[in-house]
């Protein structure tokens, strides 16, 4: 079967779902901003519209391209390992064949996107697998979503009732440590690591390696991220009123805002909207930076470059870009994707950040 037909397949098998759930009910008490309302879900409607928020996710994979093959012979895959007693805290571990033990290897930890309160690491085993083909460990990991006090959600997503981007934020210092220590275990020596994130999942990946990477157990030696959120400073995000934004920044921050606030906010405010920033972490030596964009991108808006290009070249961070022109967020507009020129400015990025030098 053509690669088309499996796309629509997906899609249409994912509708099915939704309507045999019930979930688009659900999704459709969605608030006219695009913010979905978890708190009066009951557990098995949270567990449903979890379900079909998978289903969702992987279709749109399948349209992006955002596949790729692994057997044995590839490498020995470690899968849900735990790095917290929640049920979200854990990962999945891609260890290649052939590694030499001798030498210190590269690592690759991918964050997975979905607007901060859904998403699973599943998102990104084709990225552990591809990447793992050349040459690095590379683990996907699930972390911490927002439920909006929605208890029942909570308990479905295995998340901390509660939870906010800075509980998120400190799933990823928590999984690097539990990383290093389970490749340790196996007889490697990590080198650095390199965080990938898509969409939410980049804003998180952008949060830590830039405001906590003094304290990662493996040295964050680069980012490269897709379609990222990189300041909730009014005007980032172009395709949002500022109502709109408010509701966005108190669902992943648990904060109190108006859009007065955002349009015209106090220094208190201002202070807020800066803790979960990710171009506020940014200083001198940051590591460098290889990001993707949608030409189109009607979810983050289409001035999120702007906004963090001229801060990386004022720290002087080394960074480039990669431009989807005709996509939308969910980049399946533009041929090759998360192939083509991505796959092969990543690999060289990775061959110059995250390859030991002088190792023979």
């Amino acid at each position: 079967m053509k690669k088309t037909g499996k796309r629509i397949i997906a899609i249409v098998m994912a509708l099915i779902f939704m309507l045999s759930t019930g979930v688009i009910s659900a999704f459709a008490a969605d608030d006219d901003n695009g913010t979905s309302d978890m708190k009066n879900l009951p557990y098995p409607a949270a567990v449903a519209t979890k379900k079909a928020m998978d289903v969702v996710f992987e279709a749109v994979n399948q349209m992006a391209g955002a596949t790729e093959d692994w057997s044995t012979s590839d490498g020995d895959v470690y899968n849900n390992v735990r790095y917290g007693y929640r049920g979200c805290q854990k990962f999945d571990m891609y260890v290649p064949k052939g590694l030499d033990k001798s030498k210190p290897v590269g690592v690759i930890l991918f964050v997975h996107g979905g607007t901060w309160y859904a998403g699973s690491k599943d998102n990104f085993t084709w990225g552990c697998r591809r990447y793992a083909k050349l040459g690095y460990i590379t683990a996907t990991m699930d972390y911490d979503l927002a439920d909006q006090g929605g208890e029942g959600y909570a308990k479905a997503t295995g998340s901390k009732p509660g939870s906010t981007v800075f509980d998120m934020v400190e799933d990823i210092g928590l999984c690097v440590k539990a990383l290093d220590m389970n490749i340790r275990a196996l007889g490697y020596n990590p080198y650095g690591l390199a965080l990938c994130g898509e969409s939410a999942g980049s804003h998180l990946t952008m949060m830590f390696g830039y405001g906590h990477d003094k304290e990662s157990a493996i040295p964050v030696k680069m980012i490269m991220n897709v379609t990222s959120p990189v300041s909730w400073t009014y005007g980032t995000f172009n395709n949002y009123t500022a109502a709109e934004q408010a509701k966005y920044i108190n669902m992943i921050a648990g904060y109190n805002l108006t859009a007065e606030d955002i349009e015209h906010p106090s220094p208190e405010v201002q202070k807020q909207i800066n803790a979960i920033s990710p171009i506020t972490f940014i200083h001198e030596g940051s590591c460098p930076t290889l990001m993707g964009f949608a030409g189109k991108d009607t979810t983050i808006g289409t001035n999120q470059y702007n906004t963090i290009k001229p801060v990386l070249d004022k720290y002087n961070v080394p960074n480039d870009v990669v431009w989807w022109p005709n996509s939308d967020h969910t980049l399946i507009a533009d041929r090759e994707v998360l192939g083509g020129e991505w796959l092969q400015k990543s690999s060289q990025w990775l061959a110059r950040y995250l390859t030991p030098v002088n190792v023979k």
